[in-house]
């Protein structure tokens, strides 16, 4: 009678959990449509990125988009500041990573924000998307009434090569085989680290010596300043086309510069 016993509540039992994993599978299954439980995930998925990019806007005090795609004028979307910027001698618009993009000759084309007042200080970020086959020319170029070189990101035959301080540095990065690629360089005098990201990864790390930037210069792309807002030389020209040019007044951290390369998006 003991064994029967036993046997009997051992399959009351089994009765018992299984009823009650059939509940737990009803409760946190979907009950929707395949198609429905995809959009749920979907919409998680963009919930997790708004939140993400919410970073990538701090900071952020230059932002060109370009995505205007007429007219002479490049909006800056950062903040309240204004910051617009003026396309210059034939610059031009093309599609870009998203949307539209600016384009440049290398024949004397550039943009111009002439007068900043908020250009990040004792350190800096500096990203956009670039896509060329030229061997020499200016990508991103500030200049203040004390440097003509304050911050400069400039395609050197052919590495990408930082100058600030009153000298430069030659990263060994190359970027020209015609595609898109995603470029980011920092600088900060805390130690004087001066950094290199291309999309997504960091591809050079270094040092770069000189006192904190000035600000109420000049910026320029697609031609190098040897004078406050002019000065240019057609050797320093760039052909190519530039999207989503940045500046931050802080070092993004690396999870950050991988979020934005793969989210051009953001914010």
């Amino acid at each position: 009678m003991k064994a029967q016993g036993a046997t009997e509540y051992l399959v009351l039992m089994s009765v018992v959990l299984g009823i009650t994993l059939i509940c737990v599978a009803i409760l946190v299954w979907p009950t929707g449509s395949s198609k429905d439980v995809k959009k749920s995930q979907t919409d998680i998925g963009i919930g997790i990125n708004k939140i993400a990019c919410a970073e990538l806007a701090q900071g952020l005090v230059l932002h060109w988009k370009f995505n205007e795609g007429t007219g002479d004028t490049a909006y800056n979307s950062a903040g309240a500041n204004m910051n617009d910027a003026t396309l210059y001698n034939g610059t031009s618009w093309a599609s870009g990573v998203r949307g539209k993009a600016v384009s440049f000759d290398g024949d004397g084309s550039y943009l111009m924000l002439n007068g900043t007042s908020n250009m990040p200080s004792s350190a800096i970020t500096t990203a956009f998307w670039v896509k060329t086959s030229d061997n020499q020319g200016t990508l991103f170029s500030y200049a203040s009434s004390n440097d003509q070189n304050e911050w400069l990101i400039y395609i050197g035959s052919p590495p990408i090569t930082i100058y600030h301080g009153g000298g430069s540095t030659s990263t060994g990065i190359t970027v020209q085989d015609g595609n898109w690629h995603h470029v980011v360089a920092t600088w900060s005098d805390s130690g004087d680290a001066v950094q290199l990201y291309k999309d997504g990864a960091l591809a050079y790390s270094g040092t770069r010596a000189g006192a904190p930037i000035i600000g109420n210069g000049c910026v320029t792309l697609g031609q190098d300043q040897d004078l406050l807002c002019g000065g240019f030389a057609a050797v320093d020209a760039f052909a190519g086309q530039l999207d989503d040019v940045r500046v931050y007044n802080r070092v993004l951290p690396p999870q950050e510069i991988e979020l934005l390369y793969k989210n051009p998006e953001c914010p």
